[in-house]
C-alpha cells in the first residue's frame, strides 16, 4: 500500500541548519509513526552530529510533504565533494554514516515504497550534482534497495555490515544458558573474586542526574583512551570533535531518557563502564572502558554482562553490539543482523569508483594474488588518494 491515489508528493531539498532546524517537530512527529526507524535516524543525533562534523559537507537532506502539508518521509543524505585538486567523485551518503547501523528512509510502514521512490526519482532528476549514492548500513528489505534498479546507471551491493546483536530472552536466567560453559564460569568466578576481596565495597550504578553526566563521561573517556593507548592505538575519544558531540549527544539523550550510562565502581573508584543507549525496545552497546590497573577482575566483562541483565529487566528486546566482528562480541551471542552496502553511479566519475570498489572487494576476500601491490596503491590513489584500508572501513561516530 502507497499512498493514495492522485495524491502528490512535495520534496523539500534541505540545505541550510536553519531548514534542519525547523524540521524538529515534523521530524519527531513522523518517528513516532515509523516504528522500525533506529535511534541514528532521530532529529536529535542527525542534527546534533551536523553540529559537530557538518564542516566541508553540504546538507543534501530530503523531506516528502503531503497535499495537506504534512511530512511523510525524511531521507538523511549528505554531500561530500573530493578534495581541491583530484577527481574524485561527489559522494551522497547518510548523514551519520559511520559506524553504519540501521539507516533508511524515515516513512510510515505503508508509505515508504512511496516515498522511496519519491526520493530516488529526485536523485535521478538532480544527477548532475552528485557522482556516487553510498547507502551503507541500509537495513535488509529497504525499498531503497529495489527501488536503486529503477534509477538506470550503475550499482553494486559491496560486503554486508555485519552487526553481532543479541535477542533478549525475558529473563537474565534464559539468557546465561545461552552462553558458553566457559563464559558462564568466568562471569561468576570474576564477579565473586571482586565482591570476596572488596566486601561490601563493589557497586552497580546507573547514571540518571544531570549534575553527575559530566564526570561520568569524562571517566568514560579517560578508562577508553587509557585502554587504547596501552595497545599504541589511538581511541575515537582523542578526537576533540567525537568528545564534543557525545558530550552533547549524551546530554539529550539523558534528558530524553535514551541514556543507558553505567559504572562498576569499587569504593569510590570507577574500574569500569558502558556508554549505551535506550531507544524503543532495542539496546545500543556504544563505547566502553576500564581501569587496566584491575583488569585481573575482568570489570569489562562484569560491567558488560550487568549492562545486558539491565536491558533485559527493562524489557528491551534485543542488545544491538554495532557494527564490528571482534572476537570477543562473540562470546556473547552467535547472532548477527547483516546490513546492506549500496553503491549507485550514474556517471564516468561515479562508474570508476564502482570498478575501483569491486577491486577493492575482491583483494578483501583473497585477491591480494590477484591484485599485485603497486596496483592496490594506484587504486588508492584513484579513490582520492585514501589507502585501500580506509577505504573498505573507516571508523568514526
Amino acid at each position: 500500500m502507497g499512498l493514495p491515489s492522485g495524491q502528490e508528493v512535495r520534496i523539500q531539498h534541505v540545505r541550510t541548519a536553519a531548514e534542519l532546524l525547523a524540521l524538529q517537530k515534523p521530524w519527531t512527529d513522523l518517528m513516532a509513526e515509523a516504528p522500525d526507524a533506529s535511534l541514528f535516524l532521530t532529529w536529535e543525533w542527525t542534527s546534533a552530529w551536523w553540529r559537530h562534523y557538518g564542516a566541508g559537507r553540504e546538507l543534501w537532506l530530503l523531506a516528502a510533504w503531503d497535499h495537506a502539508g504534512r511530512l511523510i518521509g525524511v531521507a538523511p543524505w549528505m554531500l561530500t565533494q573530493p578534495p581541491e585538486g583530484t577527481s574524485g567523485p561527489r559522494r551522497l551518503a547518510f548523514i551519520f554514516y559511520r559506524p553504519p547501523s540501521r539507516l533508511d528512509v524515515i516513512a510510515q510502514p505503508h508509505q515508504k515504497k512511496a516515498v522511496c521512490a519519491a526520493f530516488l526519482a529526485y536523485l535521478a532528476a538532480h544527477s548532475q550534482e552528485w557522482d556516487i549514492l553510498e547507502l551503507m548500513g541500509v537495513l535488509q528489505g529497504s525499498a531503497l534497495k529495489s527501488g536503486l534498479e529503477s534509477m538506470g546507471g550503475r550499482h553494486l551491493e559491496r560486503p554486508r555490515v555485519i552487526n553481532p546483536i543479541v535477542t533478549l530472552p525475558g529473563d537474565w536466567d534464559t539468557y546465561v544458558k545461552t552462553l558458553s560453559r566457559k563464559r558462564r564460569r568466568s562471569l561468576r568466578n570474576a564477579r565473586n573474586r571482586l565482591e570476596r576481596e572488596y566486601s561490601g565495597q563493589v557497586r552497580f550504578h546507573r547514571v540518571t542526574q544531570p549534575d553527575e553526566l559530566p564526570v561520568a563521561m569524562d571517566t568514560l573517556v579517560a578508562l577508553n583512551r587509557a585502554r587504547w593507548h596501552s595497545r599504541d592505538r589511538r581511541s575515537l575519544f582523542d578526537s576533540g570533535a567525537f568528545r564534543a558531540f557525545h558530550q552533547e549527544i549524551s546530554t539529550t539523550a539523558l534528558r530524553l531518557g535514551w541514556l543507558r550510562l553505567y559504572q562498576l565502581a569499587v569504593a569510590d573508584r570507577v574500574i569500569a563502564t558502558t556508554y549505551c543507549f535506550r531507544y524503543r525496545d532495542v539496546f545500543y552497546a556504544y563505547q566502553t572502558g576500564f581501569d587496566l590497573q584491575w583488569a585481573w577482575y575482568s570489570p569489562s566483562r562484569l560491567i558488560l554482562a550487568y549492562t545486558i541483565r539491565e536491558a533485559i529487566r527493562g524489557g528491551a528486546r534485543e542488545f544491538d553490539m554495532l557494527r564490528g566482528t571482534e572476537a570477543h562480541k562473540f562470546t556473547w551471542t552467535n547472532e548477527t543482523r547483516n546490513d546492506c552496502h549500496l553503491l549507485a553511479s550514474n556517471n564516468w566519475r561515479g562508474h570508476r569508483y564502482l570498478l575501483v570498489a569491486r577491486l577493492f572487494d575482491i583483494a578483501a576476500s583473497g585477491g591480494r594474488k590477484v591484485l599485485p601491490q603497486n596496483v592496490r596503491s594506484r587504486l588508492g590513489r584513484i579513490m582520492v588518494g585514501r589507502s585501500p584500508r580506509t577505504i573498505a572501513a573507516t571508523d568514526d561516530v
